[in-house]
């Protein structure tokens, strides 16, 4: 869906300064939600939005400042399974804590978006349970 708004978007407003103030708002958040989302499934949609929106914006899409390396170090934490979607030891670690303690409470992971900005207008999917 996010993908066909960017078309849509660029469609209507094919100018290079358009594109690169969408793509400063999608890309950061997009690099964000990857990180600290908690749902694989999400996390893949987005990262399969990202790769449609690089190949069909191409050079422009990394162009803004920061965003390359921004964007290469969130893929190697995802390599690396880094993210919060992988995080297998925390939640097997918590499975066991809650088995052998049925009453114990389920702790949260901290959502800060490391150096990522939140999106505009809203916070993250990490942030709710």
């Amino acid at each position: 869906m996010r993908k066909k708004m960017l078309v849509m978007l660029w469609v209507k407003s094919p100018s290079t300064q358009a594109l690169h103030k969408l793509l400063q708002v999608v890309l950061p958040c997009f690099l964000g939600m990857v990180r600290q989302d908690r749902e694989r499934q999400v996390v893949m949609a987005i990262l399969e939005s990202m790769n449609a929106v690089i190949k069909s914006c191409q050079g422009e899409a990394l162009q803004a400042p920061g965003i390359l390396a921004k964007t290469s170090n969130t893929i190697k934490d995802v390599l690396k399974k880094k993210t919060v979607c992988q995080d297998v030891g925390g939640q097997m670690k918590q499975m066991m804590t809650s088995s052998r303690n049925p009453h114990a409470q389920r702790q949260t992971a901290p959502s800060p978006l490391d150096d990522h900005e939140p999106c505009p207008g809203g916070s993250t999917r990490a942030e709710s349970p």
